[in-house]
């Protein structure tokens, strides 16, 4: 098939190569991916069932006979692919290959674990953490491409919907028509259940959509995004069902201007908390800082969230390539609530903001 003759792309290329380098310098036989997210990113197959085993020349992509042929259109050519019959077990295969040790994700579950160790008798067992999904933080460009198409199905939807939304909605029914408006225009799902908050529900920040009726009045956070071959966006907004009360638009202003301090202090080799602690400073000196629980974002991807982490406690540092959110609020209890959450890029000059959601309209 000529997508295999093509052979393995350079972003995967790299990402197997640093993975060998780990090898070699912890004097691992192989290294063995169970995690699936992980196996597509570092060979493409959308299947539910597959293993990839890297050893320091070869790497061996393992499914069974219902993904044979999927394997061999999606799986990069210059993989080795094996296919265990009815009854075939990966260590034996495993066996085969013959590994004196080998490092498993931290992510593999007690059971494989001990099934593996029972079975791979002799073998030195190593524990690897968070090793692939550190190399999924910077977004090769067709990553970045996918997450721009999520966004754009995502903010597509929305526009359309908003502007037609009027009092007597019901929260549930707007996050099902929000989500079949996605799909329609070529999402694969919803991203997460998402989260519609109207009138006190809005301090909730995990408001999923419930019966609850929009009334007019209300202030309606809405948290929404689509899965878009295979990657994610998310995005925030809070608009007002008829006129601002002065509390709301102070709330709505000061969420607006602590993004936009995150935003202009963002550049690569950054520590992550820093620009959590820059948008963090704002709520605070506006006298909100009680209000603001939770991290400013997250990294988005082949998962909605994934790293780098912005929260006061993350000791992630922001490079280049990284795609992740921005999303400031402020949770009033029993009065309501005001988030933005935007999705941001940085490169070498700094962020580039995906998101082009109108903000400032809604006041």
């Amino acid at each position: 098939m000529l997508w295999r003759r093509l052979g393995i792309s350079w972003g995967k290329r790299v990402a197997i190569a640093k993975l060998r380098d780990k090898l070699s310098q912890e004097g691992v036989a192989a290294f063995l991916v169970t995690d699936m997210v992980n196996i597509r990113y570092l060979s493409s197959f959308t299947g539910s069932s597959a293993f990839l085993l890297i050893t320091p020349h070869e790497t061996f992509f393992v499914t069974d006979s219902r993904y044979e042929e999927q394997a061999v259109y999606q799986m990069p050519g210059d993989y080795q692919l094996k296919t265990l019959k009815a009854g075939g077990k990966l260590s034996d295969f495993i066996k085969e290959v013959g590994c004196a040790s080998l490092a498993l994700e931290d992510s593999v579950t007690l059971s494989q674990f001990n099934r593996l160790k029972e079975a791979l008798e002799g073998v030195d067992f190593h524990i690897w953490k968070g090793t692939v999904e550190v190399l999924r933080q910077r977004k090769r460009k067709e990553e970045f491409d996918k997450i721009k198409g999520a966004v754009a199905v995502a903010q597509e939807a929305f526009r359309k919907l908003v502007g037609g939304l009027v009092p007597g909605a019901v929260e549930r029914d707007f996050a099902l028509e929000l989500e079949f408006l996605m799909r329609k225009s070529g999402a694969e799902a919803a991203a997460f259940d998402f989260i519609v908050a109207s009138g006190d529900r809005s301090y909730l920040p995990h408001g999923i959509a419930s019966s609850k009726i929009i009334e007019e009045g209300d202030m309606v956070v809405v948290d929404f995004g689509a899965r878009w071959q295979g990657y994610h966006s998310d995005i925030s907004r809070t608009f007002k069902m008829g006129e601002w009360q002065p509390w709301e638009r102070d709330l709505y202003k000061v969420i607006l201007e602590a993004q936009e301090a995150a935003i202009k202090c963002l550049k690569p080799g950054m520590k992550a908390c820093e620009i959590d602690g820059a948008a963090r400073q704002v709520i605070k000196d506006a006298g909100y800082g009680e209000f603001f629980g939770h991290g400013l974002g997250h990294g988005v991807g082949l998962e909605i969230h994934e790293k780098p982490s912005l929260s006061p406690a993350s000791e992630d540092i922001l490079e280049e390539g990284m795609v992740f959110t921005l999303e400031p609020g402020i949770y009033l209890p029993g009065k309501g609530g005001v988030r933005i959450e935007d999705m941001v890029y940085l490169d070498s000059q700094g962020p580039q903001v995906i998101t082009t959601l109108e903000k400032e309209v809604f006041l």
